[in-house]
């Protein structure tokens, strides 16, 4: 069984590799994803030389820690680089590998040339067990500092979308990207630890196994949604949230103050924004985007969200689907769509299914589609 996981593993992790990097457009994110899975081959190849030469798990610790210390790194390169639009990889975010290398060299400080076989580099490390330590501290707190750091910016992403979509979906949500970060952290601060205690009693239980399988799962759900996973749109203007606090809403206006946009430029702004709507009905595409209109009007991301913000105190999620909610109110009492269905009218308006379309359409007038109908058509 072993063996036929990590064979698993090395095909799967090498085939979605090759499909990250042939996928177009093609994004920094994505080139991150694909050398993090080419890095799961590795240690997937690595594990399948250790198993056939018949040696223990603890006596190669330095090259299975130094590989798995590279994942919290990687985990928090993609969250960051998918979450934001950058045009060229930041030279400074190779440091974020420096924990692998001084794991590495920490574990070469008490190499022995005399060293000529797996085996005697197996029989030489197991009882290096200080060293291990070290290298295992590096290893653990590279994952919760990565991981938090790589929450922050799924979080604050959640946070804004409704400043960047006119829609919901779960190409846009980042819900893999959070499985995989919190089943990351449980893997190995407390799945792996006690399965590490079960090796002490008589059960039938195989550590290389289990975690092998576990990060062979780690690597399909990356790969059927990281192959998914599009560019998701960003804002120059940090944090660019709507305030819940007077604080937020201070801190807020001075962000905007920033961006330069005067006053008159503004109002010229939300003039071309709205004359663009109404005249264009674009709101009908079920999948429209703050990037799409912004190329469409040529006026900057940041502006028509400062725009909406400042001046209608609406974020763009909320000013697209009122004109949806319009839309659908006048289709409801029209005679010519007196048999269609509120999904199908739902459909017409723009919106992506018929929950959303029935809790935004509540909200902005206190009353279901069906009520709203029956009010107004007596049916």
């Amino acid at each position: 069984m072993g063996e036929a996981i990590l064979y698993f593993g090395i095909s799967q992790s090498l085939f979605a590799a090759v499909l990250m990097f042939i996928k177009r457009p093609l994004n920094i994110a994505d080139k991150i994803l694909g050398i993090w899975l080419l890095t799961f081959s590795i240690m997937f190849v690595f594990n399948l030389v250790k198993l056939d030469a018949g040696v223990v798990d603890k006596g190669v610790w330095p090259i299975f820690v130094t590989i798995s210390i590279t994942f919290p790194s990687f985990l928090y390169l993609y969250s960051k680089y998918i979450t934001n639009v950058y045009q060229s990889f930041i030279k400074t975010d190779y440091l974020h590998f420096l924990p692998a290398l001084a794991g590495l060299i920490i574990s070469a400080l008490v190499y022995d040339p005399k060293i000529n076989s797996i085996q005697s580099f197996s029989d030489h490390y197991s009882q290096k067990t200080i060293t291990m330590a070290i290298v295992a501290f590096i290893l653990f707190a590279c994952i919760l500092f990565y991981a938090a750091k790589a929450h922050i910016f799924i979080r604050r992403y959640r946070k804004q979308i409704r400043d960047f979509y006119s829609f919901k979906s779960h190409r846009i949500n980042l819900n893999w990207l959070r499985v995989i970060l919190f089943s990351f952290i449980t893997l190995h601060y407390l799945i792996i630890p006690i399965s590490r205690f079960y090796q002490h009693i008589p059960i039938d239980f195989n550590l290389d196994n289990f975690r092998n399988l576990a990060y062979l799962i780690f690597v399909y759900i990356i790969s059927l949604w990281g192959s998914k996973q599009k560019q998701l749109i960003s804002d120059p203007i940090p944090e660019q949230i709507t305030p819940k606090t007077e604080k937020e809403e201070e801190e807020k206006s001075n962000r905007y103050k920033k961006s330069g946009l005067k006053d008159d430029q503004a109002e010229h702004h939300l003039k071309k924004l709205i004359d663009y709507m109404n005249n264009s009905k674009v709101w009908k595409d079920p999948e429209l985007s703050l990037a799409k209109i912004s190329e469409d009007i040529d006026i900057p991301k940041h502006f028509i969200s400062q725009v909406l913000n400042e001046k209608l105190k609406k974020n763009f999620y909320t000013f697209v689907n009122e004109y949806r909610t319009e839309y659908a109110k006048q289709l409801m009492i029209m005679p010519q769509y007196k048999n269609w269905t509120i999904l199908s009218i739902a459909f017409e308006c723009g919106f992506n299914s018929k929950t959303a379309f029935n809790i935004f359409f509540k909200k902005h007038t206190n009353m279901t589609p069906t009520e709203y109908k029956k009010k107004h058509t007596g049916e």
